[in-house]
C-alpha cells in the first residue's frame, strides 16, 4: 500500500465522495420491498475502484470491485434483493469508509478487513462472473483497464441510430477518462480506437439535434464496440490486446465511411460573421491599427497544419500496403480536410479550392499525389514564403492529376522556388568619389522591400553572430567619441552620518517635535531617538 502524500490526500478525499454516494443510495432503499437505484451504486463503485487503482491501493479497489459485482448482478436480476445482500451491502460500504481513512496508516488490520470483505462479496457475485477479472488479480492495471474498455463498450451498443443527447453525452465522457489513462497509450490498438471514437462523438455533441446519430457513425460505434470486447478479453487472458485481432478490419471500413462525410478541423468563424447585413458596428468595433492581419494569423494557423500534412505524408510513403494503406489514406485525407477547413475559416478561397480539390485523390497514396502535396505543403510551412507565391505555386499544381505530375512544384528533397530577386543596384561610386548632395540612395542587392520578415535557422544564427561579433569590437571601435565628464569632490561618507554634538542636535529636535504633538511617539520615533543616542556616544 505505497502511494505518494499529495495522491493519497487527493484520492482520501475522492473515495469519501464516492462512498456518500453509495451510502446514500442504499440508505433509500428498503430491504424486499424498494431496490437501490442499481446504476448508480454501480457508477459510484465504478469511480471508486477506479480512483484506488490510480493511487495504487488495491486492497480498496478490490472491495469496490467486489460491490461493483453485487450490483451488476442485482441490475441482471442474477442477485436478489433481500435482506442478505442489502446487509452484505450495507457492511461493505462500511468497511470501505473504515479502509479509507485508514489508507495513510495501512495496517495488517486493514488488510485482513479488506480481504474478509472482498471474499463476503465473492460469494454474492463471483470474480468469475464479469469477463473484466479474468485470471489476473483484481486491481491490477491490465485488469482495470479491461474493465474500463469492457463498460465503454456497453456504453456504444446504446447508440444506436436516433440515439438522445444524454447517451452521447455519457459515451463521450467514458471515452475522454479511458484516453486519460496513462497505458491506453502502450495498448495499440486502443489509441487508435479512442481518437476515432472521440473525434466522432465531438462533432455529435457540438451538432447537437443538427448531426444525430445516424447509420454510419452506428456502425462506427458497432465495430468499436466489437474491438473493445476483443480488447477486454485479450486483457483478462494475456494482460495485452492481441496484434492482429479480425475486429480491426470492420472497424477500419466504418471509420473509412464516416470520416467521408465529417472534417477533422474545427471551424473558425470570422467576426465579420456574427453582425448584421445593415452594415452597422455593432457592439464592437475594428481596431485602427490591428496588432495583425487575418492572412496573417491565417499563416500562423497553417504553418503546423502544414507539418502535419507533411508528417502523414511521410509516413503515406513509408507503409503503401496492408492495413496500414487504409489507414495512411484517411490520414493524408483528414490532413488535407483540416487544412481546407481553415483556408475556408479565414476566407483563402484558393487554399481551400485546393484542399477540396486534393482531398479525394490524395486518398489513392499515388507519388504524384503525395509529392504534390509534400510540395504544397513546404510552401505553407516556410514563414518566409509569400501570398504572391503560395498563389503561384497552387496555380502550377492546376486542377487535375495529369498537371500535377507534369508540373510538380516540388519535392520533399528540392527547396521551395527561389523568391524574386530584387532590382539591380547601382553600381557603387569609387571611394574618393564625391557624392551629390540629396542623392537618391541605390537600393541594396538582397534587400527585401516592404515587411521585414523575421530571420529563422542559419540566418538568425549568422545574424546573432554578427551581433555578437560587433558588441566586442565596441571596445576597440566606439560608436562615438568618449565624453569628458567635469571632475566632482568626492565626499566620505562618514560625513553625511550624525556623530557626536551633531547627533545629539538632532535627539533634542526629535524630543521637541515629540511634545508639540502631544500623541504617544511612534515606533519609529523612539527607534530613531535609540540610534543618535547610540551616535553621540561614539565622540
Amino acid at each position: 500500500m505505497s502511494s505518494s502524500v499529495r495522491v493519497l490526500d487527493f484520492f482520501v478525499v475522492e473515495a469519501t465522495e464516492y462512498i456518500d454516494q453509495m451510502d446514500a443510495t442504499l440508505n433509500a432503499a428498503r430491504p424486499g420491498s424498494v431496490a437501490p437505484n442499481v446504476e448508480a451504486l454501480m457508477a459510484a463503485a465504478h469511480r471508486l475502484r477506479g480512483s484506488a487503482t490510480m493511487a495504487r491501493q488495491t486492497a480498496i479497489s478490490g472491495v469496490a470491485a467486489g460491490v461493483e459485482r453485487v450490483a451488476r448482478a442485482l441490475r441482471e436480476k442474477r442477485l436478489a434483493w433481500d435482506a442478505s445482500s442489502s446487509a452484505a451491502l450495507v457492511a461493505a460500504v462500511d468497511d470501505l469508509r473504515l479502509l479509507v481513512r485508514g489508507a495513510r496508516s495501512w495496517s495488517s488490520l486493514e488488510e485482513q478487513r479488506a480481504r474478509a470483505r472482498g471474499e463476503e462479496l465473492a460469494r454474492y457475485a463471483p470474480p468469475g462472473a464479469t469477463p473484466q477479472t479474468g485470471a489476473r488479480a483484481v486491481g491490477s492495471r491490465s485488469g482495470f483497464l479491461a474493465g474500463e474498455t469492457l463498460e465503454l463498450s456497453r456504453a456504444l451498443d446504446a447508440l444506436g441510430p436516433g440515439a438522445n443527447p444524454a447517451v452521447i453525452g455519457s459515451a463521450t465522457e467514458r471515452v475522454r477518462a479511458l484516453r486519460g489513462v496513462a497505458d491506453v497509450r502502450d495498448m495499440p490498438p486502443l489509441p487508435d480506437v479512442m481518437e476515432a471514437l472521440e473525434a466522432t462523438l465531438k462533432s455529435m455533441e457540438l451538432a447537437g439535434a443538427a448531426h444525430p446519430c445516424g447509420a454510419k457513425e452506428a456502425a462506427l460505434f458497432s465495430a468499436a464496440s466489437a474491438v473493445l470486447r476483443r480488447v477486454s478479453r485479450d486483457l483478462g487472458a494475456s494482460g495485452r490486446p492481441a496484434p492482429d485481432m479480425s475486429e480491426m478490419v470492420g472497424f477500419e471500413a466504418a471509420l473509412a465511411a464516416v470520416s467521408d462525410e465529417t472534417g477533422r478541423a474545427d471551424r473558425i468563424v470570422p467576426i465579420a460573421e456574427l453582425f448584421s447585413g445593415d452594415g452597422s458596428s455593432g457592439v464592437v468595433s475594428a481596431a485602427t491599427h490591428p496588432p495583425t492581419t487575418p492572412a496573417e494569423r491565417f499563416r500562423l494557423e497553417v504553418v503546423s497544419l502544414a507539418e502535419h500534412l507533411r508528417g502523414v505524408v511521410a509516413e503515406a510513403r513509408a507503409h503503401r500496403g496492408g492495413e496500414q494503406r487504409d489507414r495512411s489514406s484517411r490520414d493524408v485525407r483528414n490532413a488535407v480536410r483540416a487544412l481546407g477547413a481553415t483556408a475556408n475559416s479565414f476566407g483563402e478561397k484558393l487554399v481551400a479550392r485546393f484542399a477540396a480539390e486534393w482531398s479525394t485523390r490524395a486518398s489513392a497514396l499515388e507519388e504524384s499525389a503525395l509529392t504534390a502535396l509534400d510540395a504544397a505543403a513546404a510552401l505553407f510551412a516556410n514563414p518566409d514564403t509569400s501570398a504572391a507565391e503560395i498563389a503561384r505555386g497552387l496555380e502550377r499544381l492546376g486542377s487535375g492529376a495529369t498537371t500535377a505530375r507534369q508540373t510538380p512544384l516540388a519535392s520533399a528533397a528540392q527547396p521551395a522556388p527561389a523568391r524574386p530577386m530584387a532590382p539591380a543596384p547601382t553600381p557603387a561610386p569609387a571611394p574618393n568619389a564625391p557624392v551629390a548632395p540629396n542623392a537618391p540612395v541605390a537600393p541594396t542587392a538582397g534587400v527585401a522591400r516592404g515587411r521585414v520578415r523575421t530571420p529563422t535557422g542559419p540566418a538568425l544564427r549568422a545574424l546573432l553572430q554578427d551581433g555578437l561579433t560587433g558588441l566586442s569590437n565596441l571596445d576597440t571601435t566606439p560608436l562615438s567619441e568618449p565624453a569628458v565628464l567635469p571632475d566632482a569632490d568626492v565626499v566620505p561618507i562618514e560625513s553625511l552620518l550624525y556623530r557626536g554634538r551633531s547627533a545629539l542636535s538632532r535627539a533634542a529636535e526629535l524630543r521637541e517635535q515629540i511634545k508639540r504633538e502631544g500623541d504617544p511617539p511612534s515606533r519609529e520615533s523612539v527607534q530613531e531617538l535609540f540610534d543618535l543616542i547610540d551616535l553621540a556616544l561614539v565622540e
